[in-house]
């Protein structure tokens, strides 16, 4: 059984995903199972502000014309 599954730490939803052609170390290490993907803008306070150095107001700027 070589199945993929990622669970949304949100609303605990599971996905099953179909098994690679090739089972690779990392795939067997983590037991299969996979971190779930971002979702759309969650990581914008991280980007922007922490990384770009973006303060809490330019992102306010951001989000109210629409860019993030």
């Amino acid at each position: 059984k070589k199945i993929l599954t990622a669970t949304d730490p949100v609303t605990g939803l599971k996905v099953t995903l179909a098994p690679p052609p090739n089972m690779t170390p990392f795939l067997e290490g983590c037991d299969r199972k996979l971190s779930f993907p971002p979702r759309f803008g969650e990581q914008n306070q991280e980007i922007y502000g922490d990384i770009l150095g973006y303060d809490e107001a330019a992102l306010a700027g951001f989000k109210e014309k629409g860019i993030i």
